[in-house]
């Protein structure tokens, strides 16, 4: 074994110093391209699972189950008037029964005395919504002359105020121009009490041969209807150029006007 080392050592004309030299040099590039090679594949792997994560990840955001715009986003209306407490409706048809059943329903609940319960009303539809003003007298088969529709914005109000006797419901809409909205609503004044009698409950519709009347109330300019026994039935202003308020009650009214010139 010994002469064949040496022969091997004569042939290559290499002594022992310079074999081990090599020896030594080839194993640290072989050292070095295994440590090369295995940071290549550390490399790629780590490429690879990333990019598979963002592809699993980018399917199940995708494709997942989609919560419904209602349970998430749709968030009901702010009332128009500082409220008490706000309820939503949910009606499943824009039937007018079921609205009338709706408001009725509110109408009668437990409402703490001198405060205010405002209701948004949505409609259970693909895609639900709520339902605003021109929808609203539309689902109540109500006819406004045209000059107050086109004053309408989309925002309304329907509240119900305990006057510490009863609750007392009423409707405030956003208007764009109160000029057209007043000449609008002198023209409903024929069919307004027969129009929300079921809306604001009133009674005594029938028994009044009177027209209505221009009162102050609160500083406020207001139109009002009395029956024969000169019992208000029905009343409405327009307040801060901006919102029409329709009551039957002067004492909701009056609260009315305090929240929106008064309380912060």
């Amino acid at each position: 074994m010994k002469g064949d080392i040496s022969d091997y050592i004569r042939q290559r004309g290499m002594s022992l110093t310079e074999i081990l030299a090599e020896t030594a040099k080839r194993r640290h590039f072989d050292e070095q391209e295994s440590s090369e090679t295995r940071r290549f594949f550390f490399l790629t792997g780590g490429i690879i699972a990333l990019v598979a994560a963002l592809i699993i990840g980018g399917w199940l955001l995708f494709f997942r189950e989609k919560p419904a715009m209602n349970e998430t986003n749709l968030q009901p209306p702010k009332p128009l008037i500082f409220s008490n407490k706000q309820e939503v409706a949910d009606l499943k048809s824009e039937e007018r029964s079921e609205l009338i059943g709706a408001i009725q329903k509110y109408i009668e609940t437990s409402v703490e005395p001198s405060s205010i319960l405002s209701v948004s009303f949505l409609l259970q539809t693909d895609p639900k919504k709520y339902i605003q003003a021109t929808n609203f007298f539309n689902i109540l088969g109500i006819n406004l002359p045209i000059n107050l529709t086109q004053s309408l914005e989309g925002h309304f109000t329907f509240g119900i105020f305990n006057n510490r006797k009863q609750n007392q419901p009423f409707l405030i809409l956003e208007i764009s121009s109160a000029d057209l909205a007043f000449s609008g609503m002198l023209d409903w004044e024929k069919n307004m009490t027969k129009n929300l009698k079921e809306v604001l409950q009133i009674q005594n519709i029938s028994t009044s041969s009177q027209k209505f009347q221009d009162k102050i109330i609160k500083n406020q300019n207001v139109r009002i209807l009395y029956d024969d026994s000169n019992n208000p039935i029905i009343l409405y202003a327009i307040l801060k150029g901006k919102y029409i308020v329709v009551s039957k009650d002067i004492g909701t009214f009056e609260e009315i006007v305090y929240r929106f010139f008064i309380s912060p």
